[in-house]
């Protein structure tokens, strides 16, 4: 009784961990993912290289923020 008890937590955990680590991955997947303004992407130092690999043609546009 006591192997089966052990058995049935083993399998709940695994399965509690297989979702905690999907829900970590997307969380990290979209802390890079870049914001979409008006179908703009925003790209900033924390996400350019990452989008930069997802496109085979992208036009970037850079602009000084004071002018």
């Amino acid at each position: 009784m006591i192997n089966h008890f052990v058995y049935i937590n083993l399998k709940k955990m695994k399965k509690i961990f297989l979702v905690l680590a999907a829900l970590a991955a997307s969380l990290a997947y979209s802390a890079n993912a870049a914001e979409v303004d008006e179908g703009v992407l925003v790209l900033t130092d924390a996400n350019f290289d990452e989008e930069l690999v997802k496109y085979d043609y992208l036009l970037v546009e850079f602009y000084a923020p004071w002018w």
